[in-house]
């Protein structure tokens, strides 16, 4: 009876110690199971992965697509998108879209169809227009150009011509006029003819004899000199008595200042003068037929007097000097 209780002990202990072996033996066979079971399945989603990126990279380099003019491909993980505009001019725009699909790069170049060709289109057209605008302007300019020459030239002519006309009618008037004169200038001189001695002066030429005297003469609206006078110094009583004695024992008078124009004369003033009109008589003489003898001042501001001697063209003298003389006279008498 020992024995065999001995004997169940035995066994209940063997046993125990074998079922433990065996746990311990399953859970370790399923921990190892389980590991390579998930490296297994990482393996396999890995290649899954590298075979997406792999398909997805392949599917982008073989984009390469032209709708509305406007290109658009992929080159080493590069957007290129392209159009030529209507001038011909080629545009481009890159764009970086590493591991980007072919759908980015479409997406880019239905937006560039969509904004940048119509800003090229009205850029390019705002330049005709401001060039087309510009080449009107200069072609405009460019017959105005045309038309003041064609102007100026004509205008030249005529001016030319009118010259020439003036100088013909010089000519012909110079032959009917009054030859006289005195210090080295004649009543049918032309400009043409003082300019070489004497210096003009807007209306009036300054010529200047051997012995440094100034003789003025003042042309007339006709061309031809109207008066030739000059300078006999400052106004006195003996020196003006003096050149008045000497003229009237060669000229007749033929006016003289009134007592009114004598008393006026006492206050010395612009515009009040002395003056004395002769008339050389003298048949065949060269000097010229009508003398004056008169006192001027240079301006209001200096009314200082001074004393000349003028000799006067027939023309001037009747058609303006004795024909006023004469409406004054008519006019003092009519009252």
């Amino acid at each position: 009876m020992k024995n065999f209780s001995l004997l169940i002990l035995v066994i209940f202990c063997f046993k125990s110690a074998f079922a433990f072996d065996l746990k311990k033996l399953g859970d370790t066979l399923q921990k190892d199971l389980g590991g390579a079971l998930k490296e297994l399945e990482k393996g396999l989603n890995q290649d899954q992965g590298t075979n997406s990126i792999q398909n997805k990279s392949n599917n982008a380099q073989n984009y390469d697509k032209t709708e509305n003019g406007v290109n658009g491909k992929i080159v080493n993980g590069i957007c290129l998108i392209s159009h030529t505009a209507s001038n011909g001019k080629k545009y481009q725009t890159k764009l970086n879209i590493v591991n980007g699909t072919a759908s980015d790069c479409e997406y880019h170049r239905v937006q560039y169809v969509r904004d940048t060709v119509p800003e090229v289109e009205n850029r390019i057209a705002e330049k005709k227009k401001r060039l087309k605008l510009q080449k009107e302007k200069k072609l405009k300019q460019a017959k105005q150009r045309e038309k003041q020459k064609k102007l100026d030239e004509e205008n030249k002519r005529k001016k030319i011509a009118a010259e020439k006309k003036k100088k013909d009618q010089l000519i012909a008037a110079k032959k009917n006029r009054d030859s006289r004169g005195t210090w080295g200038v004649s009543f049918n001189n032309t400009a043409s003819d003082l300019k070489g001695k004497c210096n003009p002066i807007y209306q009036i030429f300054m010529c200047k004899n051997e012995d440094g005297v100034y003789t003025y003469v003042s042309m007339g609206k006709d061309g031809f000199p109207n008066r030739i006078y000059r300078a006999f110094g400052s106004y006195s009583v003996t020196g003006f008595t003096k050149y008045n004695a000497k003229l009237l024992k060669r000229y007749k008078v033929i006016k003289s200042p009134t007592l009114e124009e004598r008393e006026k004369f006492i206050v010395p003033r612009y515009g009040r003068d002395l003056v004395y009109y002769y008339k050389n008589t003298k048949k065949d003489s060269k000097k010229p037929m009508y003398i004056t003898l008169y006192t001027a001042s240079l301006s209001y501001k200096n009314p200082k007097k001074s004393i000349y001697i003028g000799y006067l063209s027939k023309e001037f003298f009747e058609n303006t000097i004795l024909r006023d003389m004469e409406k004054k006279k008519k006019k003092e008498d009519d009252f």
